[in-house]
């Protein structure tokens, strides 16, 4: 599969439309009213509160990964500082949320290489 079918199939099959919702949502917001254009992992806990759907796949669309450190959620920001999500590892995230971050990664492939050409 290519990146192209990886972003548009998988974010059609594999997330709730409520998620679908939430994301836009948050996008739309994000541009306007955070200072980078992107959202926080605040700003998504707002949203998904808002939205009735489940944090941790919201903010992985955004590159905002999130799990448990002890009674703790710790978030790590892919989006503003790449790389940083394989120093914690893969296996500290569940699969709803590296689905979605498979979907945030194969469209901005996709943006990057559109960008470029």
């Amino acid at each position: 599969m290519t990146d192209a079918e990886i972003a548009s199939g998988g974010y059609q099959h594999l997330l709730t439309p409520e998620l679908r919702l939430a994301h836009e949502a948050l996008l739309r917001w994000a541009e306007e009213c955070e200072p980078d254009g992107w959202p926080t992992p605040a700003s998504v806990l707002r949203f998904a509160a808002c939205y009735g759907v489940p944090s941790a796949p919201l903010g992985a669309l955004f590159g905002l990964l999130s799990y448990r450190h002890g009674r703790q959620t710790a978030w790590v920001d892919d989006f503003r500082q790449p790389g940083f999500a394989r120093m914690v590892g893969a296996e500290k995230f569940g699969r709803s949320v590296m689905a979605s971050y498979g979907i945030f990664r194969a469209a901005d492939a996709v943006l990057r290489r559109e960008v470029l050409h």
